[in-house]
């Protein structure tokens, strides 16, 4: 059984995943949102009921905020066109100008919405960021634990490069 990884490792792999611009392609950031919305619809019970345990809101409530999330989990993927982002990739070989080529960030860290629908405000900004070609570094706390670790676990297992999401449990400082 391996050892848990400490959080600078966790970012020190999300670093060297970033360095290699996988999560730029356009294919790879498709299998991991898909990768995303299905662990999310196969755990929505669990999600569920860690959501209205964390925020005591409404069967009802939750429901929604699981909708709405996997909503724009599903948006995020649509909005990724392949042909026009291979296009875009090979003008400069064509001899076009590229000077509107935008770059990710490289590692974006997260640090979810504490007490109005946390579980939306992770999955929204972590597929905004993933969809954008980034890896993402999500901070965990007592707030969002329950919800985390649910969702997490299951996401960890499935998503097929576990280089490109992470949460450490303590923020990343540089010094």
């Amino acid at each position: 059984m391996s050892s848990p990884i400490t959080p600078d490792a966790a970012l020190a792999n999300l670093q060297a995943t970033a360095l290699t611009a996988r999560c730029h392609n356009a294919f790879f950031r498709q299998k991991q949102l898909k990768a995303l919305h299905d662990t999310l619809r196969s755990n929505i019970s669990t999600i569920k009921d860690a959501i209205k345990q964390d925020t005591r809101v409404s069967d009802a409530e939750a429901t929604t905020e699981i909708a709405l999330a996997l909503h724009n989990v599903k948006e995020h993927y649509k909005a990724i066109d392949v042909k026009r982002e291979l296009d875009k990739e090979y003008r400069i070989t064509s001899g076009k100008d590229a000077s509107d080529r935008r770059q990710p960030w490289g590692v974006v860290y997260i640090e979810p919405q504490r007490s109005h629908t946390p579980f939306h405000s992770i999955i929204v900004a972590l597929s905004a960021a993933v969809a954008a070609g980034n890896c993402v570094a999500l901070k965990v706390s007592s707030h969002n634990i329950s919800i985390l670790c649910n969702a997490k676990a299951d996401l960890a297992r499935e998503q097929s490069s576990r280089t490109s999401f992470t949460s450490p449990k303590t923020p990343h400082r540089s010094s």
